[in-house]
This record gives structure tokens, C-alpha cells and sequence, in this order.
């Protein structure tokens, strides 16, 4: 596992300039085929690099969510749910590949999701965890885990609204181009640690 990841610039373009920003996400899930007929010659150009940058920045930022996951949540003795685990059980969710949630805002948050599965021990020892980055490409930790809702948090950790079970870390920015994971890392050991402890 790595400590450290290269943010692309793409991101960092992205977390910067909200306006844009909010350009790119209007091209997020379009083809390009669909520009608009209005546009012709150079304007049609200009569309279509905008096009490119946002599909650019969708890609990127769903690796990035991807490795940041694996570096922090993946540990021993632990295991990502594969979706015969959970079959029938509406608590739980397939891995997405990218999580909206909007509240609202075009922005919205972007999370890379799994649940773990406690490997060797009672069918029930499962934690959902993600890693999310807000529109200030703030980076945080997520999980859930049922027999935690009475629980105080862990170190580092806080109540998520007062909803049960949910917890919710805060572990840095996305400022460099380089992303420190440690101690994101020593955050979701904690959480997982005492998810066993319940």
C-alpha cells in the first residue's frame, strides 16, 4: 500500500474553479454526438474540448477515488462484499463506481463505496466504508456499521448528524499534487478496530 498519490492536474483544476467546474459537470454524462446543432466551426471545437476535458476529469477522479480507497480501507483480515454476500439485504450496497449525493448543489460530494465483510467471523460483522471529495476537494472517511449507532465515536472520528451507526472522518485536501494517506489510513484501522470490539 502506498502513502502517497500524484493528484492529476485535471483535479486540481476541478476543486479550484468552481465555475468551471460546474461547465464540466453540464458535460459529464453527455455524448458527444449531442452538442448542440446551433454550433458550428470553431464553437463547435471549443465544445468539443470542453466535452473532452470533462469526460478527462470524470475518468481521473474516478481512479483517484478508487486508489485512495484501496489505500486506506483494504486490510487484513478484511474483505470487500461481493454482491452474493449481501443478497436481499437493502443495508447493504454493491462497490459503486462513483456516489452521488447532491444536497443540492450541482457540485455534490464524490465517493467511491464498498462494504466490508469481516472474513472468519459471524455472517453479520460488515462496515460501509468510503472515501468522499467535497466541492472544496476536501477529503474525508465514511462508515456505517449497525452495531455502532450507541457507540461514541472513535478518535478522529465523529457522529455523522446523529444518524446510527454513521461516522464520518475529516483527513486533508486535496492542496498538492501529492496526497498523504497515512494517516487516513490509521483513521480506518481505528474504526475497523473497534467495529471488531462491538
Amino acid at each position: 500500500m502506498t502513502d502517497r498519490l500524484t493528484v492529476p492536474d485535471s483535479l486540481g483544476y476541478f476543486f479550484k474553479e468552481g465555475a468551471d467546474a460546474r461547465a464540466i459537470l453540464t458535460l459529464w454524462n453527455t455524448r458527444l454526438e449531442d452538442a448542440p446543432r446551433y454550433l458550428v466551426g470553431d464553437e463547435l471545437a471549443q465544445y468539443a474540448q470542453g466535452w473532452l476535458m470533462a469526460q478527462t476529469v470524470k475518468v481521473d477522479l474516478f481512479v483517484l477515488l478508487q486508489k485512495i480507497w484501496d489505500a486506506v480501507w483494504q486490510s487484513p483480515g478484511w474483505s470487500v462484499l461481493k454482491p452474493e454476500d449481501y443478497a436481499g439485504d437493502e443495508n447493504y450496497f454493491s462497490r459503486a463506481a462513483i456516489a452521488w449525493v447532491t444536497d443540492g448543489d450541482d457540485l455534490g460530494n464524490h465517493c467511491a463505496y464498498s462494504v466490508l465483510k469481516r472474513e472468519k467471523v459471524e455472517p453479520g460483522r460488515k462496515v460501509s466504508a468510503a472515501v468522499g471529495l467535497d466541492v472544496r476537494g476536501s477529503l474525508s472517511l465514511w462508515a456505517w456499521h449497525e452495531a455502532m449507532a450507541n457507540k461514541d465515536p472513535v478518535a478522529g472520528w465523529r457522529k455523522f448528524d446523529g444518524d446510527g451507526g454513521q461516522f464520518v472522518a475529516d483527513v486533508g485536501e486535496i492542496t498538492t499534487a501529492k496526497l498523504d494517506l497515512a494517516n487516513a489510513r490509521r483513521q480506518a484501522l481505528a474504526l475497523l478496530k473497534a467495529a471488531d470490539n462491538v
